[in-house]
Protein backbone atom coordinates (compact mmCIF):
# COMPACT_ATOMS: atom_id res chain seq x y z
CA UNK A 1 0.00 0.00 0.00
CA UNK A 2 1.36 3.35 -0.84
CA UNK A 3 1.35 6.43 2.05
CA UNK A 4 -0.97 8.91 1.19
CA UNK A 5 -4.29 7.69 1.53
CA UNK A 6 -7.42 9.32 1.34
CA UNK A 7 -9.33 9.88 4.40
CA UNK A 8 -11.94 7.27 2.87
CA UNK A 9 -9.40 4.81 2.30
CA UNK A 10 -7.79 5.03 5.55
CA UNK A 11 -11.04 4.56 6.80
CA UNK A 12 -11.83 1.62 4.99
CA UNK A 13 -8.67 0.13 5.85
CA UNK A 14 -9.41 0.51 9.63
CA UNK A 15 -12.49 -1.31 9.37
CA UNK A 16 -11.27 -3.47 7.33
CA UNK A 17 -8.78 -4.98 9.94
CA UNK A 18 -12.19 -4.21 12.58
CA UNK A 19 -13.97 -7.21 10.73
CA UNK A 20 -11.12 -9.57 10.51
CA UNK A 21 -10.48 -8.50 14.10
CA UNK A 22 -14.50 -9.65 14.92
CA UNK A 23 -13.89 -12.93 12.69
CA UNK A 24 -11.29 -13.93 14.88
CA UNK A 25 -12.58 -13.09 18.29
CA UNK A 26 -15.91 -12.69 18.15
CA UNK A 27 -15.90 -8.68 18.70
CA UNK A 28 -14.18 -5.69 16.76
CA UNK A 29 -13.42 -2.56 18.60
CA UNK A 30 -16.32 -1.25 20.44
CA UNK A 31 -17.01 2.19 22.41
CA UNK A 32 -16.65 0.98 25.63
CA UNK A 33 -18.41 2.23 29.14
CA UNK A 34 -16.60 4.89 31.37
CA UNK A 35 -17.80 4.44 34.88
CA UNK A 36 -17.57 7.39 37.04
CA UNK A 37 -17.11 7.75 40.64
CA UNK A 38 -16.54 4.13 41.01
CA UNK A 39 -14.81 4.87 44.59
CA UNK A 40 -16.93 6.51 47.01
CA UNK A 41 -13.30 8.96 48.12
CA UNK A 42 -13.94 7.06 51.68
CA UNK A 43 -11.22 4.67 50.65
CA UNK A 44 -8.07 7.12 51.44
CA UNK A 45 -8.16 8.62 48.14
CA UNK A 46 -8.12 11.87 47.40
CA UNK A 47 -10.94 12.08 45.54
CA UNK A 48 -13.66 9.77 43.28
CA UNK A 49 -11.89 7.57 40.91
CA UNK A 50 -13.43 6.96 37.37
CA UNK A 51 -12.44 3.84 35.07
CA UNK A 52 -13.27 2.42 31.12
CA UNK A 53 -13.67 -0.83 31.28
CA UNK A 54 -12.34 -2.78 28.72
CA UNK A 55 -13.52 -6.25 29.29
CA UNK A 56 -15.63 -6.52 26.34
CA UNK A 57 -13.50 -5.22 24.18
CA UNK A 58 -11.09 -7.42 21.97
CA UNK A 59 -9.29 -10.02 23.91
CA UNK A 60 -11.08 -8.74 26.90
CA UNK A 61 -8.59 -6.11 27.11
CA UNK A 62 -6.98 -1.90 25.98
CA UNK A 63 -4.26 -3.85 24.57
CA UNK A 64 -5.48 -4.35 21.37
CA UNK A 65 -6.15 -0.52 20.70
CA UNK A 66 -2.34 -0.19 20.84
CA UNK A 67 -1.30 -2.39 18.33
CA UNK A 68 -3.62 -1.10 15.77
CA UNK A 69 -1.22 1.62 15.13
CA UNK A 70 1.59 -1.39 14.57
CA UNK A 71 -1.12 -3.03 12.22
CA UNK A 72 -1.04 -0.26 10.19
CA UNK A 73 2.24 0.49 9.97
CA UNK A 74 2.48 -3.53 8.76
CA UNK A 75 0.49 -2.73 6.07
CA UNK A 76 1.50 1.03 4.84
CA UNK A 77 5.08 -0.27 5.08
CA UNK A 78 4.13 -3.89 3.38
CA UNK A 79 5.98 -5.77 6.35
CA UNK A 80 6.41 -9.20 5.07
CA UNK A 81 4.21 -12.18 6.10
CA UNK A 82 5.97 -13.79 8.70
CA UNK A 83 8.09 -11.17 10.53
CA UNK A 84 8.64 -12.20 13.91
CA UNK A 85 7.76 -9.30 16.27
CA UNK A 86 8.61 -9.23 20.00
CA UNK A 87 5.79 -8.21 22.15
CA UNK A 88 5.07 -8.82 25.75
CA UNK A 89 2.71 -8.78 28.18
CA UNK A 90 0.60 -10.50 30.83
CA UNK A 91 -2.90 -12.13 31.48
CA UNK A 92 -5.43 -11.71 29.37
CA UNK A 93 -3.79 -8.67 27.42
CA UNK A 94 -1.33 -10.87 26.39
CA UNK A 95 -4.41 -12.07 23.65
CA UNK A 96 -4.63 -8.92 22.19
CA UNK A 97 -1.31 -9.08 19.81
CA UNK A 98 -2.36 -12.71 18.78
CA UNK A 99 -5.55 -11.28 17.95
CA UNK A 100 -4.39 -8.10 16.35
CA UNK A 101 -0.98 -9.66 14.22
CA UNK A 102 -3.09 -12.95 12.82
CA UNK A 103 -5.79 -10.66 12.10
CA UNK A 104 -3.01 -8.53 10.21
CA UNK A 105 -1.20 -12.14 8.86
CA UNK A 106 1.42 -12.00 11.02
CA UNK A 107 0.92 -14.57 13.56
CA UNK A 108 2.96 -17.50 13.51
Amino acid sequence: MAAGWSDEDFVWVVEDIDRAIARTCGTGFRVTPFQENISSGDDGLPGPVSAKVETGNVAGSHKARHLMGLILHMLVDEVPDGTRLPISSCGNAAFAPGYGCGCAGSAD
